[in-house]
């Protein structure tokens, strides 16, 4: 009772204490209601995103992957798995694209389907994108409402809006990130409600993101889910819970779960590739010559042909990250803490890194030591991939949050002197991070970069042709020294019906056979290499 009186009255004395437990509990009432708080913060990364849209304008696609993601959001867009194979089809032959025996994306469906989401929904696949980013905002508060209690998991929502869902490439490109990280944020979040008290809807929310990972980043997906288990067996183990996750209504919707998510896979395989198990990535590796994913793999070998040099290129320097893999390994750590840094800790590196070395001090809890070996050991087995980027990390970025939440229930605590200052000292830390995060995120926003001179100038080929009547066919021709990762023959699941087809200049003799092909379309000679880049009409020989 002398403690409650002595708050009390600490509390009176102090204006900014009591306005601060009045927010707090205000904040608490809210996060009670899980469901909603996850809406709430679903809802608070979209609207945040499309109100920046005046600044921060729909993305154009820059990198080959991209184009990629978008055929395969495309093709599912207008109800098909694969396209056929186009008569004319080594005109149109482009990196990461699969071309035979169907017309396809070499990457999983996963981030496809959010494409076409936008696609079908808004009348453009980056409407995907931001919906896909609004989900996983709204699955990371979810996942931490099982780690840790309500009002921790609201604010790391939030947080997670500020960190991801403003200027990171996960929302402002089409490589995709969220997608994947939904799926991590389900199956980690599934983790302690299966121990704690297992449940059908437990295990449908687990086998959902199983089915995500599978369909999106299958290699670190895995590596998560396999993690997952090992962690879930060890926590239902220390609670006696372990028979509760044989019970029927938990295995009978995983089992069934993980044969439909097979199956469909099979299928999608058997559309794409002709195999119902070989991937349409590994068949790309096989057409192409790309070397494995991982360093220890040896180097490839060249394939039997190139489609120009440009692709040739773009293979030396495929191989080469695999032999700058082996000889340098410390490179590879270098990009995965440029990729957390970057991705995850823009403006707040240092807090949260002091958050989560706070955090350490609990690691006699089990949760805690649970997330820090569930991060710890993906982060070691993602070091034998020969290249890091950011959405690679997307199966677990939401205990990039979690952890250092860990550390902010610390300080909450804190005393000095028997006064309790962990209220006063929350909030000041939550300040910073919010406007480290707006000011690091007004930073990108205020020195976007430029696009890549290839791209940049593709996008003003298209402007002028969709100005010009007609159908339109452009011959692209490189010079020897053109850079690959400038590539602009990328065309969409339909070629033939496009205003605008892209092609590779093959020579007058074979162009001939594409010019007959499309004996109405007007033809331009494009040459985006050297000094000046032009556009002219084709002199046909």
């Amino acid at each position: 009772m002398t403690g409650a009186v002595a708050e009390a009255t600490h509390t009176a004395r102090y204006p900014l204490v009591r306005w601060l437990k009045g927010a707090e509990c205000l904040l608490t009432r809210v996060a009670r209601r899980r469901v909603l708080s996850c809406f709430v913060v679903a809802l608070v990364a979209l609207g945040l995103r499309i109100a920046l849209l005046p600044v921060l304008p729909i993305p154009t696609p820059v990198f080959q992957d991209e184009y990629s993601y978008l055929l395969g959001g495309e093709t599912l867009a207008k109800g098909r798995l694969a396209n056929p194979t186009h008569p004319m089809w080594r005109f149109f032959e482009t990196m990461h694209v699969n071309m035979q025996p169907a017309y396809a994306s070499k990457y999983p469906p996963g981030q496809a389907v959010f494409l076409a989401l936008g696609i079908r929904l808004f009348g453009h696949p980056w409407f995907g994108v931001w919906l896909s980013m609004g989900l996983l905002c709204g699955c990371i508060c979810w996942m931490l409402q099982g780690w840790i209690p309500p009002k921790y998991a609201l604010i790391g929502g939030l947080l997670a809006v500020l960190q991801l869902g403003v200027s990171t490439y996960w929302v402002n490109s089409y490589w995709g990130g969220a997608v994947g990280a939904c799926g991590g944020a389900l199956v980690l979040g599934a983790l302690p409600r299966l121990a704690h008290r297992p449940s059908t809807k437990s295990a449908v929310a687990a086998v959902l993101g199983v089915s995500i990972l599978a369909n999106t980043r299958p290699f670190e997906g895995g590596v998560t889910v396999l993690f997952s288990l090992l962690a879930l067996l060890w926590w239902a183990h220390k609670l006696q819970r372990l028979r509760g996750l044989l019970d029927r209504r938990v295995v009978m919707p995983f089992m069934v779960g993980l044969l439909l998510t097979a199956g469909a896979i099979a299928y999608y395989n058997w559309r794409v590739t002709g195999h119902p198990l070989k991937l349409p990535y590994v068949l790309n590796q096989q057409q192409y010559g790309w070397s494995s994913a991982f360093w220890l793999a040896s180097p490839s070998t060249p394939p039997s042909r190139f489609r120009d040099t440009a692709m040739e290129h773009l293979w030396q320097w495929d191989r080469w990250q695999t032999v700058r893999s082996r000889y340098r390994p410390l490179r590879i750590v270098r990009m995965m803490c440029e990729s957390i840094y970057n991705t995850f800790l823009p403006g707040v590196g240092w807090l949260f890194a002091l958050l989560a070395l706070a955090s350490l001090l609990l690691l006699s809890v089990l949760q805690v030591r649970l997330a820090f070996c569930l991060l710890g050991g993906f982060l070691c087995v993602l070091l034998s991939e020969r290249y890091i980027l950011a959405h690679y990390l997307g199966p677990v970025s939401s205990l990039f949050f979690l952890i250092p939440l860990f550390g902010l229930r610390l300080f909450r605590i804190l005393k000095v002197r028997g006064q309790q200052i962990g209220l006063v000292l929350v909030a000041i830390l939550l300040v910073i991070s919010v406007a480290a995060s707006i000011s690091a995120s007004a930073e990108k926003i205020i020195n976007q970069e430029p696009l890549p001179y290839g791209i940049a100038f593709r996008v003003k080929v298209i402007e002028k042709l969709n100005a010009e009547p007609g159908l339109h066919l452009v011959m692209v021709r490189y010079t020897d020294h053109h850079d690959p990762h400038q590539e602009m023959v990328y065309n969409g699941a339909d070629i033939d019906a496009q205003k605008i087809v892209w092609a590779l200049d093959r020579g007058s003799t074979e162009n001939q056979r594409l010019f007959a092909y499309y004996p109405t379309r007007m033809v331009w000679l494009v040459q985006p290499d050297g000094p000046t880049q032009s556009i002219t009409p084709y002199v046909r020989q």
